[in-house]
């Protein structure tokens, strides 16, 4: 019994591992739509999106097999619980993706002044995805601290761009139409990826049980 757990646990941390990798390319998909004008890059991204979704039903189901024909200890319990919590985090990180590439279809920010910022905090967030299941397979709290701390990184560059926004809008030259447009997708882009951060470290606080 114990080796067949052992086999079922082995398959949920492919599983995960498979689904971060697939929040990154979404994420990584979707702004390279938006910043580098590569639009077919968020069909990509939307396409993931299903993936992921299809990817969580199978993680879940898995996770319900080892609790009912297994005999977890109280340890094994805590693990499946968390890695219940960290695959519903997963699909939501892939569902912030989706919504970039949807914006990055109808948008144009090849030219942006916050094509730096959101391109900086997309290869955080990549990074931090990439480290916090990591750290849930290897047991890794130092690492999964490392994560955390990384939000604040997030939250910082999130800060950067509603200032330089806010800056835009007061600049006379602009047009207040374009500005307008402009500053709300922009928004809602930095917006996702500062939701990410959060999530990732609701992945973090449940990667070391």
């Amino acid at each position: 019994m114990r080796a067949k757990f052992e086999q079922q646990l082995k398959e949920l941390n492919d599983g995960l591992i498979l689904m971060g990798v697939q929040c990154e390319d979404g994420i990584r998909f979707a702004t390279q739509a938006l910043l580098d004008g590569e639009k077919e890059k968020a069909d990509k991204a939307i396409s993931l999106e299903r993936e992921i979704d299809i990817k969580e039903d199978e993680l879940q189901a898995l996770c319900m097999r080892m609790l009912l024909q297994q005999q977890p200890v109280a340890g094994d319990l805590r693990l499946i619980s968390a890695a219940l919590k960290i695959i519903t985090d997963m699909e939501r990180l892939g569902d912030q993706a989706a919504d970039i590439a949807e914006i990055a279809v109808q948008s144009d920010f090849t030219e942006s002044c916050n094509k730096k910022l959101i391109s900086e905090m997309a290869e955080v967030v990549i990074k931090m995805i990439s480290d916090v299941v990591t750290a849930f397979v290897k047991k890794d709290k130092q690492l999964a601290d490392s994560v955390i701390s990384c939000d604040d990184v997030v939250d910082d560059l999130f800060f950067s761009v509603k200032s330089s926004l806010v800056d835009m809008i007061c600049d006379e030259n602009h047009h207040p139409r374009k500005i307008a447009e402009q500053t709300l997708d922009i928004l809602m882009v930095a917006k996702y990826l500062e939701r990410m951060g959060d999530h990732i470290v609701n992945i973090a606080e449940s990667a070391v049980v």
